[in-house]
């Protein structure tokens, strides 16, 4: 196993894996990417880290012709991790960025291990049973990314990940035809098969509707993250709840103009 003592690695190793997150996170989450700029200039690498390892977690269930493979590389990164909190990370940018991010603050090796297990429920390929396992599966991959984000940037840690968990049950709703595309559906008792019938429909408003009872209960205060944070969940909620079928695709204008939106806000709060 190819590991070495984080002590040994150089100042441009640290560097560079750096900079690998960063553009990971830049290419493929630019959401969550734009929410880290909101984040003080001496955090952002580290958020920036956390989110790319998310991001390397999230496509293994889509990357593996075999659902052993996914448990097998889901294993490999729960090993990774201990090994982090043992003070010798593999060789791995990410790993790297990861273990001078828990050098730094007090980040719970748990969450992070909930984040891969939570995976394990993409490679069954399966819809969940009801609401409850739904926002379960939410809680425990981006409910904990945002609350380990919170702890980084010493902000309420619920809050950050009811926030979290929202975002991820809206990115789930906003992602229903690329999910069916990949055999796969989130909707609550929806088979893929089953996606575009009124039932569908039905059960995405309900789902709509629960995060937004999750949403109207939270209140945020001070932190500018969290405060775009949410807004960005309200301008999401109310255009999915303006779609006419679940299975609706995102033009490169809509997209767009909803990246636009975003940043013109986050400069606005500054």
């Amino acid at each position: 196993m190819n590991q070495h003592s984080f002590e040994h690695l150089s100042t441009d190793q640290i560097k560079d894996a750096k900079g690998y997150c960063n553009l990971q996170v830049k290419t493929y989450d630019p959401d969550r990417y734009l929410i880290a700029l909101t984040a003080p200039q001496e955090v952002r690498d580290s958020l920036l880290a956390l989110y790319a390892f998310n991001i390397e977690i999230a496509k293994i269930p889509e990357t593996v012709s075999e659902e052993i493979l996914g448990h097998i590389k889901l294993q490999w990164w729960r090993e990774s991790i201990d090994e982090i909190y043992d003070g010798i990370p593999r060789k791995h940018a990410i790993l790297v960025a990861l273990k001078e991010v828990q050098n730094n603050f007090s980040i719970e090796q748990s969450f992070l291990q909930e984040i891969i297990s939570s995976r394990e429920f993409d490679l069954e390929e399966r819809e969940p049973k009801n609401f409850e396992e739904l926002f379960t599966y939410a809680r425990r991959t981006s409910g904990n990314l945002f609350k380990v984000s919170a702890a980084i940037l010493g902000v309420n840690q619920n809050t950050s990940e009811r926030l979290g968990s929202v975002y991820a049950l809206l990115g789930l709703m906003r992602s229903i035809k690329l999910h069916e595309s990949q055999g796969r559906s989130y909707l609550p008792t929806v088979k893929v098969a089953d996606l575009d019938s009124l039932q569908s429909y039905r059960v995405f408003i309900d789902v709509l509707n629960e995060a937004s009872k999750i949403l109207a209960n939270i209140t945020v205060e001070g932190s500018k993250f969290l405060r775009i944070l949410k807004w960005i969940l309200n301008n999401d909620l109310e255009y999915l709840k303006q779609q006419e079928t679940v299975t609706f695709s995102q033009s490169r204008k809509v997209v767009t103009w909803r990246r636009c939106k975003i940043i013109f806000k986050i400069l606005l709060s500054r």
